[in-house]
């Protein structure tokens, strides 16, 4: 592959610019008087014009990108089994060639990141950057809401659900790319007591997952590794009777899986909330209700694909921006909740929505009123 400047992709983004310059010139001359000979040239006056919009354009990005991003990148040496140090290092040698202003942070424990990401605002950065999985990307997002500054993202994981679900594919050098160059937006997040879930917080048989991911098999990675811990929890498996309060209405449900925010995947790839966009104002809801063992494991390849949605028996498909779970026993008052991989409480508890409270980077060309990428149908 051949390689290029960032100053070359920097205007390969921008290319559109100098073409609607050059259309305008074009315009501009086609309702005035003829400038063309017999054979067809631009006389000396529409030359003129092309020459000052190219000039113009050329001052427009050298001003533009005059001044650079300083960056805080947030790296969880622990993802991917440690092999996302690569990663790492490849992606500072990519700055430092680049001659970008960047400070590079190690974490030495859980919750690191939320706190190195938090003071990056009065530090002098404006951006904080995480390398890692969806965890890391959780906490540094996380600090960022807090801070007030823009997060990007560099995935070096083994799930990355959440930077799929905004359009990244999975290479360290769009990522980076994205970072530096890409579309600054806002997008929704889910409030849970002082923590933020950017992608999907599911309470019940997700966050006894969760719990075993981080105790087993971490060696293990992706969907196989989601699969074989569902399984082994299964085996004590009991739903959850629970009063669930939406926006004000009551619900009672034996909770099995109860997931909501504006992600539409987790666990590396399951399409649990398959209608959820990071743009909406309400969460997308998903119930998986009073199901038998037996019933979770025929419904549960179907998450892969969305598909259980259809199955409105065990299956419940809400939306809200205030939701409430309420155990009605108190030996079920230990049901986790988690949030990319993160435990981030037990029930009671609360959800709320919070529309526009990061600020994310994002490729130029994705929509977030897309589906995910992980929805191999809505990208063929």
């Amino acid at each position: 592959m051949q390689n290029c400047s960032c100053t070359d992709k920097r205007y390969h983004h921008l290319w559109h610019i100098e073409l609607r310059i050059l259309l305008f010139g074009f315009c501009c001359n086609a309702t005035g008087k003829q400038d063309q000979d017999v054979n067809g040239n631009f006389g000396d006056e529409t030359v003129r014009l092309f020459q000052t919009g190219r000039f113009v354009y050329k001052l427009i990005i050298s001003n533009i990108f005059s001044v650079a991003k300083k960056l805080k990148l947030i790296f969880n040496p622990a993802a991917r089994g440690g092999k996302s140090e690569q990663i790492a290092q490849e992606v500072k040698s990519y700055l430092d060639q680049e001659g970008v202003d960047y400070a590079f942070v190690k974490t030495q424990a859980p919750l690191d990141a939320i706190k190195l990401a938090a003071t990056a605002k009065k530090e002098g950065f404006d951006t904080v950057c995480s390398i890692g999985g969806d965890g890391t990307a959780h906490e540094v997002a996380n600090g960022a809401i807090k801070s007030g500054v823009t997060f990007g993202i560099i995935p070096a994981g083994s799930g990355n659900d959440f930077s799929k679900g905004i359009g990244l594919r999975g290479n360290w050098e769009e990522a980076i790319e994205t970072v530096l160059y890409g579309t600054e937006t806002s997008i929704s997040a889910t409030k849970i007591n002082d923590r933020y879930s950017i992608n999907i917080v599911d309470s019940g048989l997700g966050g006894v997952v969760a719990k075993k991911s981080l105790e087993s098999l971490r060696w293990m990675k992706g969907s196989m590794k989601y699969t074989l811990l569902m399984i082994r929890a299964l085996l004590s498996h009991k739903p959850y009777p629970c009063t669930v309060i939406l926006d004000g209405d009551e619900f009672e449900f034996d909770i099995n899986i109860l997931a909501a925010g504006f992600g539409q995947s987790f666990g590396s790839g399951m399409l649990i909330l398959p209608e959820a966009r990071f743009t909406d104002d309400e969460m997308s809801i998903a119930v998986i209700n009073n199901a038998s063992r037996l019933t979770i494991l025929r419904v549960f390849p179907k998450v892969f694909s969305g598909s259980h949605i259809t199955y409105d028996k065990y299956v419940t498909m809400l939306r809200g921006k205030h939701l409430k779970i309420i155990p009605h026993q108190a030996e079920d008052r230990n049901m986790l909740s988690q949030a990319e991989g993160e435990l981030v409480g037990t029930a009671p508890i609360t959800f709320e929505a919070v529309p526009k409270a990061l600020k994310v980077m994002i490729p130029n060309e994705w929509d977030l009123d897309k589906a995910s990428l992980w929805n191999k149908d809505a990208h063929q």
